[in-house]
């Protein structure tokens, strides 16, 4: 079991997610933790040999100072409007759309100065 307490994630969040008025900060924020993990600390489902994360919603709620049933709200918000991809069941398994991983994956510095 991964101790996601302790673990080191450099979360990402894409523009597109900012600009949709259907979320929120802890929206964003809890899908840049899930595609961070799902990245930095996959897990294989077994199936498809897919990248995916097992996190709980006490796990994101922990590393992100809310309640288990915030993360839980906003796991379910993501799943439904498409930016996440798993169950919502106890047993939980969520990954980032393949179409959408290389946004979270990208390092572009979107702080650049403008042309001149």
């Amino acid at each position: 079991m991964i101790n996601y307490k302790v673990m080191n994630l450099d979360i990402r969040i894409p523009g597109r997610l900012l600009q949709d008025k259907r979320l929120n900060p802890t929206d964003w924020l809890i899908c840049g933790v899930i595609a961070a993990s799902v990245e930095s600390y996959p897990v294989y489902d077994g199936l498809s040999d897919e990248e995916v994360s097992t996190m709980t919603n006490k796990e994101i709620g922990d590393i992100l100072m809310t309640t288990p049933e915030t993360a839980g709200v906003s796991v379910s918000k993501l799943l439904k409007l498409k930016y996440l991809d798993g169950n919502d069941t106890e047993k939980r398994v969520l990954s980032v759309p393949a179409e959408e991983r290389s946004i979270f994956q990208s390092s572009t510095n979107i702080f650049r100065p403008a042309a001149n």
